[in-house]
């Protein structure tokens, strides 16, 4: 079978003999195939599409191993088994939240639509709990119309686009004409639903939902291709791109372009524009031995670094909550961190959230929601964190002050000026679970939260007149 495993024996290569007859074997690349003569010949017992005959399996064995008489295989789709030697297969793939995705995506006025693309399992769609295969191979970047959710973009590696206008029956191929990197970026401008641009070799873009692309750059990427591209909201002129480590900036969309250098080592994987500010722009970068966070209020003319308390975590993708003093999620390979000009420095945010690489983001402001495609534990949603999970609008002042913010355990909550009845204090995690309930006199009080989890707390203070909540960040030295 050596010409069907398409020179992938480095990466899916699997072996199993039966426990009854030695001269029995069965070997695992794309598919599985049996041999009944200790090698010398081979049959197939399964291929990675359906409708093929014989019996399927996803693509990419990885273990073949018997238990008894039945016989296991796990591959990159799942896990399979078969109790009469590989004539038929069982799927107990079923409630593995272990899917390995690139990208997601959404749109504002449907919230309850998610289209993701994943590492050997495709395109995927979520509509309302319900989630579709929709597409085969390796799912890359995808694309949601905020006007009409039958408008659907899905793309496999390499840059081969897909669009959908009826729901995800039907496809029609849609990529300019050229080759891209592993994952293309592309994305639609939120001004025209019709308007795309895509990252090749060069920057693309297309006034007709994709029908047509025009190139807007001249050999940007200098042979290479793009890895990251965001275009302003505010000015579809203001575009920026990046190849490895260096960064391209057009404000007069894509008549000129400037190449900037952030750090020599570090190749970024990240771009985020602000919403009302075309020229404010965030990029994260990441290398073997360090990582950053860069800001630049300029379209880049200059720079500072606000990577701040983190370490070498590995910057994956970053996101910008409008609406807020420089809010950012930073997506990792140990979780999602937060910051904004208040706090000062990142602080954890991924309350329930496993330790996970983070590879991509997306915010619903119509569901509150901040939603993160992680490379092995499926796709996450959690509150936004200027959310107060249902507790109130936060006000500040109000007669106490409550001391330090961020705090490491030990917080102080001052009354002496509070001039109505006293409150009862309640603790709130990030999720709106209840942690503790403090009754409080007029003295300096303290909220121990010492034995309380790094990330972000709502304190509230309610009496028979009113509701105050602040809300704390908890660091650990």
């Amino acid at each position: 079978p050596g010409r069907h495993c398409r020179c992938q024996g480095w990466y899916d290569l699997a072996i199993a003999v039966s426990p009854t007859n030695a001269d029995q074997v069965f070997i695992g690349g794309i598919n599985v195939w049996k041999s009944e003569n200790g090698g010398t010949t081979w049959t197939p017992l399964s291929m990675w599409t359906y409708g093929n005959g014989i019996g399927y399996v996803h693509a990419d064995v990885h273990y073949l191993g018997f238990y008894g008489t039945r016989l296991f295989c796990t591959s990159d789709g799942g896990v399979f088994y078969s109790d009469d030697y590989g004539q038929e297969w069982h799927d107990i793939s079923s409630g593995i939240a272990n899917t390995q995705f690139y990208r997601l995506s959404s749109a504002e006025n449907f919230p309850d639509f998610i289209l993701a693309g994943a590492q050997d399992n495709g395109c995927n769609r979520y509509i309302s709990g319900d989630w579709t295969h929709v597409f085969g191979g390796d799912g890359m970047e995808t694309a949601l119309d905020n006007t009409n959710p039958d408008i659907q973009y899905y793309s496999c590696q390499e840059g081969y686009i897909i669009k959908s206008t009826d729901g995800g029956d039907y496809f029609d191929e849609i990529a300019a004409d050229t080759v891209g990197g592993w994952i293309t970026p592309y994305l639609i401008h939120p001004s025209d639903q019709n308007m795309l641009f895509a990252g090749y070799a060069d920057v693309y873009k297309s006034l007709n939902g994709g029908l047509s692309w025009n190139k807007i750059s001249d050999s940007l990427a200098n042979g290479n291709f793009i890895d990251q591209l965001a275009v302003a909201s505010s000015n579809q002129d203001y575009i920026y791109a990046s190849e490895s480590n260096d960064l391209y900036i057009t404000d007069n969309g894509g008549v000129n372009w400037t190449t900037r250098i952030l750090n020599p080592s570090q190749y970024i994987t990240g771009i985020v524009v602000d919403e009302g500010n075309s020229e404010k722009i965030w990029v994260c970068a990441t290398s073997y031995n360090s990582d950053a966070v860069y800001y630049s209020p300029d379209a880049g003319a200059n720079f500072s670094n606000i990577t701040s308390n983190l370490t070498n975590l590995g910057f994956n993708c970053i996101i910008h909550e409008k609406g807020t003093v420089n809010g950012l999620y930073l997506g990792t390979n140990y979780g999602v961190y937060y910051t904004d000009s208040m706090l000062g420095q990142w602080i954890p945010y991924g309350d329930g959230l496993p330790n996970v690489i983070i590879r991509d983001f997306e915010i619903n402001y119509q569901q509150k929601l901040l939603r993160t495609a992680t490379y092995g534990r499926g796709i996450w949603e959690i509150p936004l964190y200027s959310d107060t999970t249902g507790l109130g609008e936060i006000q500040e002042g109000n007669g106490f002050t409550l001391y330090p913010n961020p705090s490491y355990g030990q917080i102080y909550l001052n009354l002496s000026n509070f001039a109505n009845q006293l409150p009862i204090v309640y603790v709130y995690s990030i999720s709106g679970q209840l942690i503790k309930t403090i009754h409080v006199d007029k003295t300096l009080n303290i909220i121990d939260l010492s034995e309380q989890a790094e990330g972000t707390y709502f304190i509230k203070l309610q009496n028979q007149e009113c509701i105050y909540v602040k809300r704390i960040a908890l660091l650990r030295k």
